[in-house]
């Protein structure tokens, strides 16, 4: 296979691209037999159905298409027509710093901030006029009027416009922010949803008459460092519990949450399944390995997968499909290592190995107190939390994609089966099945 080649199609494998909703790559995984109803089409439903707005929290493993699920949400609302809305889409990513703890005051601001400049937009008008004397300005003001050590060098900004910004880069300006709202806080979001209101007011006025719809992606990947992890976590828990009447808007408002919030906090969570490649029993459901397929071979032409993987290249499609559980990211990943190989097909050994090696990395993330829980979630297929011991487990394999959920009639889980093959998560399972059916 020439280099050429090799390279096209590597990149049409990043396992780390959120696609569109128009693009050719993507493949219908919605249904019974696949990964349940749309998640984007009942969202849709329940924005345009209440007279109130909504307050959704959406999560789901990274790569495993939320992103693009949120996405083709996005474009629904956004149609011509009588519940016609102004979507404003902001990536956490680009928002605020993900990973150190997170606070309201830095979701709000974000909100809002974005909010004024899509109404800008709307309304034919530069969307940099926020920066004159928008939200972000007055915002600043304010807290310079209230706490008057803002005006040192050490906090100086040089544009309020960039507030958000300047936010997320600076910690010291960030944390003295944070403080002054902590003691005005029924102010600062008073005063953030007043301006959502007008907000709103404009965009009904200019053909958006469904109103405002926040969509704040890429929230869950809230981690921080080995010795600050638990921190962030702990952050987002208060954001979505404690504050979540902060986080109540006058608009609709939909918040993407880490996984392991899904165990901590007491409000539903939509959760974004994995594609049904077995059953509860552990046989392959044929519906949904053919589906796992089409994603790549929408990638990749058969040709080009015959050439990397062999005559018997349908055959080791197939493994890899049943390599990766179900789970999107994880075989685009894989599909993506073929092309590193200059010497193709692979042989056994290799492909052998090429599998082996996507394993690894999950034998390194479960650690020895985590055995009996995951032992209990592949038993029961539930996320049984019963103790403390139990939860601190599941925040980690919930946020490293250990425990898979799936969805036919209800929901159900299952461990990754390259932890299902960890010797000693194996004996712990055994144990249990045997402890419960004395």
């Amino acid at each position: 296979m020439d280099f050429a080649t090799r390279k096209h199609h590597y990149n049409r494998c990043d396992p780390f691209e959120s696609l569109g909703p128009d693009d050719e790559r993507n493949v219908q995984l919605d249904g019974d037999d696949l990964r349940g109803p749309s998640c984007a089409a009942l969202l849709a439903t329940r924005v345009a159905l209440s007279n109130q707005p909504v307050f959704e929290l959406f999560s789901g493993l990274p790569g495993s298409g939320k992103s693009t699920e949120l996405r083709r949400l996005a474009a629904r609302l956004g149609q011509p027509g009588a519940s016609r809305c102004l979507v404003v889409l902001i990536d956490a990513d680009q928002a605020i710093d993900i990973h150190t703890p997170v606070d309201v005051t830095d979701i709000l601001a974000n909100i809002v901030h974005h909010a004024e400049r899509a109404v800008l937009e709307l309304e034919g008008r530069d969307a940099d006029a926020a920066n004159q004397d928008g939200y972000l300005t007055r915002l600043w003001r304010w807290l310079a009027q209230t706490d008057v050590a803002l005006k040192k060098t050490e906090f100086h900004v040089a544009d309020a416009a960039t507030l958000t910004f300047e936010m997320r880069t600076r910690e010291t300006l960030r944390e003295r922010v944070r403080s002054i709202v902590a003691n005005h806080l029924r102010d600062f979001v008073r005063e953030a949803k007043d301006e959502l209101v007008q907000l709103q007011a404009r965009a009904r006025k200019r053909d958006c008459p469904g109103g405002i719809v926040v969509i704040f992606d890429s929230l869950e990947k809230l981690h921080g460092s080995s010795k600050s992890w638990e921190r962030v976590l702990d952050s987002a828990e208060q954001c979505f519990s404690s504050g979540a009447a902060h986080l109540t808007l006058p608009v609709h408002a939909i918040y993407t949450v880490p996984p392991a919030l899904l165990t901590r906090i007491h409000a539903p969570v939509e959760f974004m399944p994995m594609v049904k490649v077995r059953t509860p029993d552990g046989e392959p459901s044929e519906k949904g390995c053919r589906a796992m397929e089409d994603i790549v071979r929408r990638r990749v032409p058969d040709s080009v997968l015959a050439a990397a993987l062999g005559p018997a290249w349908q055959d080791r499609l197939r493994r890899m499909v049943a390599a990766t559980a179900g789970y999107p990211r994880d075989l685009v990943r894989l599909v993506q290592r073929l092309f590193e190989f200059e010497t193709v097909p692979l042989d056994e050994r290799t492909f052998a190995r090429l599998l082996r090696e996507s394993w690894d990395a999950y034998e390194r993330i479960v650690t020895t107190n985590a055995y009996e829980w995951l032992a209990t979630v592949w038993a029961e297929r539930t996320l049984s939390i019963r103790d403390d011991k139990h939860r601190q487990a599941a925040d980690r394999m919930l946020s490293n994609n250990v425990v898979l959920r799936y969805l036919n009639d209800r929901d159900w889980w299952a461990l990754h089966p390259a932890v299902e093959a960890i010797p000693a998560v194996r004996e712990a399972y055994d144990k249990l099945r045997k402890l419960n059916s004395a």
